[in-house]
């Protein structure tokens, strides 16, 4: 047998065999579709008419045993995964005063001259109130220490947490 016949021989043997195996799925969903009845029984009038397929949520339509839809039914379409979003960063509080904190306050200072009250404004600008008046100055801080100057003057203090530490060691009170 030459090679050509042998593959059209193939071809026919597997085309029969498809077609049993369709015959035999038929069979078996029309035996499943009737309840389990033998071959050799007949349907009633009520079981042999069409059957309608159920309308659904969503206007999607559900197959009844034995019906044929009319249209094919199309799958809603699957949203897009979304990437997950980016969780809030918490503010991280500061540790003690800095340079963003200490704008709007005022703190006591007792010096040999007196009491003063020095108010931290923002823009670096600073402003002490003496018992000789009131002296304009400017302020910085940077890392640790706190620089007030006026008048030629600097004053340096240290910052540890949320307490100003004056250059003797005592703390500065705040007042407000």
């Amino acid at each position: 047998m030459n090679p050509g016949m042998r593959i059209a021989l193939t071809m026919i043997a597997a085309v029969v065999l498809l077609a049993g195996i369709l015959t035999l799925v038929a069979l078996l969903a029309n035996r499943g579709a009737a309840g389990g009845r033998t071959s050799g029984a007949t349907p009633s009038t009520a079981e042999s008419a069409p059957k309608q397929a159920a309308p659904q949520p969503g206007g999607a339509t559900a197959l009844q045993p034995g019906s044929m839809p009319y249209a094919p039914v199309q799958a809603a379409p699957q949203p897009m995964p979304q990437p997950p979003l980016p969780r809030p960063v918490a503010q991280q509080q500061p540790q003690g005063w800095n340079a963003q904190n200490l704008p709007g306050t005022a703190w006591a200072v007792g010096t040999r001259y007196g009491n003063f009250i020095v108010h931290l404004q923002p823009g670096g600008q600073a402003m002490a109130s003496t018992p000789m008046g009131n002296v304009i100055g400017t302020w910085s801080a940077a890392g640790n220490n706190l620089t007030v100057s006026a008048m030629g003057q600097s004053y340096t203090c240290r910052i540890q947490g949320w307490q100003i530490i004056a250059g003797d060691g005592f703390p500065i009170k705040k007042v407000n």
